[in-house]
């Protein structure tokens, strides 16, 4: 690689690294207000004296979830930073980070145009369905899954078009990434047939009539020693069907990861319109470059990327939108609609042929400059990192009333915030932060939004303590989409 190519490579890491953590570094500024944050966190502390846990006990024990390395994440964040968010909320933009420089690598291995590379990892970083998964430290899962699916993609792709040892090292690199999107979450199985696509597609390269089944066998090992592991340490098989086949919300779920805009006006009729235009263009475009060998790699790839996750959420039913299940769609979608752009159009020797290419590409083009009047705002839907930022300052300031409470005291609390975030979350924070004193939480009547406090106060009794809020408004209910 020349110099000059070295150089623009460093300049794109450079510019992409500095726009991630300077737009998410308000995340920096959160407490744990993320929805069973500290319920995870909680049953980290009591494994870091025996590491061995993590890989032999679920997620929490409340949770029917057998994730280890996002466990074991949280162990590793406790021992380092204690119980001071900030730690927490760099590791999450971190992965974040680390993502997004795996969806540089991919792009230009899909489109081999830097440009068109760093436009996709721009595009991933800074969606606007993403940030509300960053900042939760309890969905980290959904993070760190994708993180390994797009590494395992990129360094396996780089395996096959190397030799040597920085074959072997490849090789190594994506087998440990496929280890960690397992590990993170079970959806991350979703990437063995992913594997076995390439290996299949890419046999070619390989000297040897076995290679290909040297090369996929210890990602099969690992997917099947992950499966038996979740049997023993679950000891039953857990089905996730919650008898809820909702095809709409599917849909949804699509065409909002496709059009991002609409999160915001999804009532609007026209989103749909466009959300059909969007999907005749790539129908069209990707029909036109079928002949296309490296695009039919590609174009399966991504089609079972963006697939497998849709007929899971189909069979396991979901009751509504969460943003997080967009992570681990968007950059497939970003991707396949940068190389369907970056492919070349015919010569108008057909001129219908021609004129319809270029028309669909004007489309996918007008798509992506859709998301960009979103990027000077990416905190989501409106009022999420308000909202966030209320929570912080309630937690704040329930320590400071808690801190004169003498020991033994017994607290109830009215009408207290749901955000923050439930009873479960309320209970561990007190046991975690005043554990000395030994407050006994009581009763707890969950409330309204953090936004609308007007105030906070405790009255006292003996050693009874009740802590209520007020509220300056009525919030209103959030539909179909779930900012957790």
């Amino acid at each position: 690689m020349s110099k000059r190519r070295v150089g623009l490579w460093l300049a794109v890491v450079l510019g992409l690294t500095l726009i991630i953590w300077i737009m998410y570094s308000p995340i920096l500024t959160l407490k744990f207000t993320g929805r069973d944050s500290l319920n995870h966190i909680n049953s980290a502390i009591e494994r870091t004296l025996d590491y061995s846990r993590f890989f032999t006990e679920q997620l929490t024990y409340q949770d029917p979830w057998y994730r280890p390395i996002s466990a074991l994440s949280y162990g590793i964040n406790y021992s380092v930073s204690g119980l001071n968010p900030i730690g927490y909320h760099f590791t999450d933009i971190f992965i974040h980070w680390v993502a997004a420089l795996g969806v540089l690598v991919l792009g230009y291995q899909v489109t081999h145009r830097l440009w068109a590379a760093g436009v996709g990892a721009l595009l991933f970083a800074l969606n606007p369905l993403l940030p509300p998964t960053v900042l939760n430290i309890a969905q980290r899962h959904d993070t760190l899954m994708t993180l390994g699916i797009v590494w395992t993609i990129a360094l396996l792709y780089a395996a096959f078009h190397t030799v040597g040892l920085n074959r072997a090292m490849a090789f190594l690199g994506s087998w440990l990434a496929f280890l960690i999107a397992v590990g993170a979450k079970e959806s991350g199985l979703v990437a063995l047939p992913l594997v076995l696509w390439m290996s299949w597609r890419h046999r070619q390269t390989l000297s040897h009539r076995y290679s290909i089944l040297l090369t996929s066998l210890p990602f099969v090992l690992v997917a099947l020693a992950y499966l038996v592991m979740r049997q023993i340490v679950l000891q039953k098989l857990v089905s996730p069907f919650n008898g809820n086949w909702n095809f709409r919300l599917l849909i949804l779920y699509l065409q909002e990861s496709i059009l991002p805009l609409m999160n915001y006006k999804s009532e609007i009729g026209i989103g749909w319109l466009a959300f059909a235009i969007a999907i005749g263009s790539i129908v069209l475009l990707c029909l036109a470059n079928l002949q296309d060998i490296e695009f039919q790699t590609w174009g399966v790839l991504f089609g079972m990327w963006i697939g497998l996750p849709l007929v899971l959420y189909l069979v396991v039913g979901i009751p509504h939108i969460r943003n997080r299940y967009a992570y681990i769609l968007i950059p497939p979608v970003v991707l396949l609609l940068l190389r369907l752009l970056t492919s070349p159009t015919p010569p108008p020797i057909k001129r219908l042929q021609s004129v319809s290419q270029l028309g669909a590409k004007v489309v996918l083009g007008i798509v992506l400059l859709a998301w960009m009047p979103l990027f000077g705002a990416p905190f989501f839907s409106p009022g999420v990192m308000e909202r966030e930022l209320a929570a912080s300052s309630y937690m704040e300031a329930l320590d400071s009333l808690v801190a004169d409470l003498p020991p033994g005291t017994i607290m109830d609390f009215e009408n207290v915030p749901t955000k923050f975030a439930h009873r479960d979350n309320m209970k561990i924070w007190l046991n975690l932060n005043w554990s000395a004193k030994r407050i006994v939480v009581g009763t707890v009547e969950l409330g309204k939004d953090p936004r609308g406090i007007a105030q906070l106060s405790m009255t006292r009794s003996g050693n009874h303590a009740v802590i209520s809020a007020t509220y300056s408004f009525q919030p209103q209910d959030e539909g179909d989409f779930d900012t957790e």
